[in-house]
């Protein structure tokens, strides 16, 4: 589905690298974690998969095509994106924030709205309730929500989710990870999720890509990345919690 060939990127001309010679591929169906800390690199690889920042080297491949022969607008529009602090434009309702990209791709209006109520619904939120109201009347948990909602309103193959749950507090966070596991067995949608947490990382991932000063550590299954660790800089990652993270693998496995 998704293909990286040895990407970099520079914004000084080679001075320094944001990211460095970086392959990976993600399989249709998957949910693959980009997990670090901040400046890794992992944005800047999200952001290079729908060419919001276009390789300095390399190249990025969805379903066997070269990125760079597609219009990066209508690419867009085929890849959903989800933002950390969510992005609602705020004159706007919760109905046509989620219909936003239907709007520009000319879906009549009756089914913009039909798919934006399915689209609650699937959230969990009442269309009746919620779809009338504007972002600055909902909390945190639910913006995030819409947000997920409008990122899969043209039913994109793709989706690409930048921390978000990163801004709202422990139990929304839990609550929208369990949405996440829930809304990913109803949807055939290819996920990249990018994260700092090892914790979301473990419970979210078909596989995760440990990234550090712009290079991709190792790439593997949570079995794999707690048990055989690639590099010294993975192993030191996981050590500290390594006995809840067994725990918790050993339950999501069972």
């Amino acid at each position: 589905m998704i293909r990286l060939e040895n990407i970099s990127k520079t914004f000084d001309g080679g001075a320094t690298f944001a990211v460095r010679e970086l392959s990976l591929e993600v399989a249709p169906g998957e949910t693959f974690i980009l997990l670090g800390s901040s400046g890794c690199g992992k944005t800047t690889t999200l952001k290079m998969i729908n060419r919001l920042i276009d390789p300095s080297s390399g190249r990025v491949c969805i379903k066997g095509n070269d990125i760079r022969n597609e219009d990066p607008v209508e690419l867009r529009r085929s890849i959903g994106y989800v933002f950390q602090d969510v992005g609602l434009f705020p004159h706007m309702t919760v109905e046509a924030n989620i219909s936003i990209v239907l709007r520009l791709k000319g879906i009549r209006p009756e089914l913009r709205r039909k798919r934006a109520h399915e689209l609650l619904e699937l959230m969990g939120l009442d269309p009746d309730e919620h779809a009338g109201r504007y972002p600055v009347e909902l909390s945190g948990g639910q913006q995030q929500r819409v947000g997920v909602a409008r990122a899969l309103a043209a039913d994109p193959d793709i989706l690409l989710m930048d921390e978000p749950f990163g801004a709202v507090d422990a139990l929304t966070r839990d609550s929208l990870q369990q949405e996440l596991l829930r809304i990913r067995k109803e949807v055939e949608t290819t996920i990249v999720f990018v994260t700092h947490d090892i914790f979301e990382a473990l419970l979210l991932g078909h596989r995760i890509g440990v990234m550090d000063n712009g290079t991709m550590q190792q790439v593997g299954s949570r079995k794999e990345i707690l048990q055989q660790p690639a590099t010294g800089f993975v192993r030191d990652l996981f050590e500290t919690p390594r006995s809840r993270m067994k725990d918790l693998t050993a339950r999501l496995d069972a």
